[in-house]
């Protein structure tokens, strides 16, 4: 009677020998299944790894590395404490140079303007920041050199009026014992468009604004997890920037965006006269870019009290002020813009506020 029972026990145990292999199959595969997910994550971690030190090195070496950085007021700012930092692209280079808040410099590093000279700030976007002249070639700096006047440069490539506003009254708010005589807004055709945007060709977020019954609505702005990724990673700020140039807008209607930068230049308006200051806009008719018509474009200079500067920047038989970008002005434009100023700001003129033309 055992030996039955035996064998049974017997088959058992070889019914569970023999299962064992077949129960262990699915561990081993999982865990085969893991260790090649892990080598796939090992591999693609350092191919974004090489990738991100490939255009770290070849940004450097082209001389093309990101000189803006995220800011949660403005969307994007200058980096600050750049020094004699070489910029090539377009068929040209140049070198520029910020102060440790990220503004273009204005004065060698050794200089310092005498401590009872006023302050003019100059407002806009690129061709206020300057795109294409090495820093003493900059409208801004001939302003410091050749005027008893600290100038203050606060233009940074691809502002809209929008941003240019909010620069100015962060500006004002963290010098308040700082005396401003004049601040100059500059105002270009591509304005009108930016203002549109709630995401630049830079491809980076910025504050949005809009009129509504006849007043700014600024709407709420966060800087997001994309911009600060683009800080950090330049293998991300150049796809990122990359994919927002193939597919910028084009439909934009430039005129639709004129209320909002109305709306701004009045919002600036009231920030100089709460600090006693003089209040200036010129314009410049980029007709290359995003046009107005001649209506609207007179309308504008109308409700803002603009000066339009285009038939001085571009005489007709005079050299051609736009350096090799096709855009920005050369040495020749930044100095006819100072020359503008300073006539428009001279101590002595008794009409300083700017009028028609």
């Amino acid at each position: 009677m055992n030996e039955p029972i035996a064998l049974r026990q017997g088959a058992t145990g070889d019914r569970d020998t023999r299962r064992s292999p077949q129960g262990s199959a699915p561990s081993v595969r999982g865990r085969m299944r893991g260790v090649k997910l892990l080598l796939l994550l090992a591999g693609t971690t350092a191919g974004f790894a090489l990738a991100e030190i490939a255009v770290r090195i070849g940004a450097r070496v082209l001389d093309r590395e990101p000189i803006v950085v995220s800011d949660a007021r403005v969307g994007w700012a200058l980096r600050p404490n750049l020094r004699d930092v070489i910029r090539k692209g377009n068929g040209g280079q140049h070198t520029m140079s910020t102060d440790e808040e990220g503004h273009r410099v204005t004065r060698g590093s050794g200089e310092r303007p005498a401590a009872n000279q006023p302050t003019v700030i100059v407002v806009g976007d690129s061709y206020i920041q300057s795109l294409g002249s090495n820093d003493s070639e900059t409208f801004a700096w001939v302003l410091a050199h050749e005027m008893p006047v600290n100038v203050v440069n606060l233009g940074v490539l691809g502002y809209g009026t929008d941003q240019e506003l909010l620069a100015l009254e962060g500006f004002l708010e963290a010098h308040p014992p700082l005396d401003v005589r004049d601040i100059v807004v500059f105002v270009t055709e591509n304005d009108f468009v930016d203002v549109q945007l709630d995401v630049h060709y830079l491809g980076r977020h910025k504050p949005h604004f809009q009129v509504s019954d006849g007043q700014l609505d600024r709407g709420r702005y966060r800087l997001g997890l994309s911009d600060r990724l683009m800080d950090t990673s330049y293998l991300y700020w150049l796809v990122r920037s990359k994919i927002a140039e193939r597919v910028r807008e084009s439909h934009y209607d430039p005129s639709k965006g004129i209320d909002v930068v109305v709306a701004c230049l009045a919002a600036m308006r009231e920030a100089a006269a709460r600090r006693g200051a003089r209040f200036h806009v010129l314009a410049h008719h980029l007709v290359e870019i995003a046009p107005l018509t001649d209506a609207q474009w007179a309308d504008f200079r109308r409700r803002t009290g603009a000066t339009d500067i285009t038939e001085r920047l571009r005489p007709p038989n005079g050299p051609d002020p736009i350096g090799y970008d096709g855009f920005h002005w050369n040495v020749d434009g930044h100095r006819r813009v100072s020359a503008i100023l300073k006539e428009r700001l001279a101590p002595a003129s008794a009409s300083l506020e700017l009028s028609h033309e």
